[in-house]
């Protein structure tokens, strides 16, 4: 379904369970499951905003 509604086969898609306003454990990361990453809402937006392969330009085209 995403696949098909982002069209551009060379775009890259991760598959994340995100809980939103949970106690998570001082110590505890976010860890993978296969390809499903489990984490939390503040490292989700840090793994969206990080740097990829796209310049800036290229990004907002």
């Amino acid at each position: 379904m995403v696949r098909a509604a982002v069209g551009d086969l060379n775009v890259p898609i991760h598959s994340v369970l995100c809980f939103i306003e949970a106690e998570w454990d001082f110590f505890l990361e976010p860890f993978q499951v296969e390809v499903v990453w489990v984490t939390y809402g503040k490292h989700l937006a840090e793994m969206i905003g990080a740097a990829g392969p796209l310049a800036h330009d290229e990004a907002c085209a």
